[in-house]
């Protein structure tokens, strides 16, 4: 009997066994699989299949695998901090998938295709607070500015033709 994965799930599955000599009915055989993302970040589908061959006959088995690896997911350890992901697609769990601008106001799970809101999308609020920053900073430098020319201002005086002109200062 052989064992093995399909071609879209090659990069990403390695089998600790892909070929039984011989099993007797009603036995198993404990199979691993060794699942590693990459760097690629993505939903993968795939099938693990047994194939049985002698003279006479060929039986095929599958299995349904899908792959969904998440960007900087971090799995938790722990009943209590359990994160499932989802084979149903974010449509099938009447969910939205928020765009980059939004956030979701509620409780979001990861699906099959993507992170899924289960409540709505909201835009979210940009914070005014660098744009106040900003602004403070400009008035910061006119005050400046204007206190510089203020204190060194030269006060001249004026120039009398006549009085030059007479050889007096």
């Amino acid at each position: 009997m052989l064992i093995y994965v399909s071609d879209s799930l090659k990069p990403y599955v390695n089998l600790s066994v892909e070929e039984i000599e011989e099993i007797n009915e009603n036995s198993s055989i404990r199979i691993e699989l060794l699942i590693s993302s990459g760097k690629d970040e993505g939903n993968f589908e795939g099938q693990l299949t047994a194939k049985y061959e002698n003279e006479t006959e060929e039986l095929f088995a599958y299995y349904a695998l899908f792959l969904s690896f998440i960007k900087d997911f971090v799995p938790a350890y722990g009943e209590e901090n359990v994160t499932v992901v989802n084979t149903k697609t974010c449509a099938e769990l009447n969910g939205t998938i928020c765009n980059a601008s939004e956030i979701c106001s509620g409780e979001s799970v990861y699906a099959k295709n993507e992170k899924c809101c289960l409540a709505s999308c909201q835009f979210a609020e940009k914070s005014s607070a660098g744009k106040y920053i900003g602004w403070g900073l400009v008035a910061v430098v006119i005050l400046f500015l204007l206190w510089f020319f203020m204190k060194h201002k030269r006060v001249r005086p004026k120039v009398d033709l006549l009085k030059i002109g007479e050889g007096k200062k």
